[in-house]
């Protein structure tokens, strides 16, 4: 499912969690960087990336592509990704309440 976030330069960036296919993509195209966690986290948040303010960011398809994808993207779209996908995996904090209730 596609969600619309928002970076701190105003632009509107289509996000989309990749799919498990992609992801074995991703790791073959990487190759050996792929063992590199920062690296790993980069491409993952910059690959979750399906437009930005309605020009869609096509999916890489070479190292070279990736690599250059951050600096497409910028800072604040990378933080804004980074954000959403920490929101992702975050507790809903009303669910976590009551189940302390129980």
């Amino acid at each position: 499912m596609t969600e619309t976030i928002t970076d701190s330069l105003g632009r509107t960036l289509q996000v989309q969690k990749p799919t498990g296919r992609e992801l074995m993509k991703l790791m073959r195209v990487c190759g050996p960087a792929w063992s590199i966690p920062d690296y790993q986290t980069n491409v993952l948040v910059a690959t979750c990336i399906k437009s930005i303010d309605g020009v869609p960011v096509p999916k890489p398809e070479s190292v070279e592509q990736m690599d250059g994808m951050p600096d497409r993207i910028g800072p604040e779209g990378m933080a804004a990704v980074v954000d959403w996908m920490a929101s992702l995996s975050a507790p809903d904090a009303a669910q976590v309440v009551a189940d302390a209730k129980n």
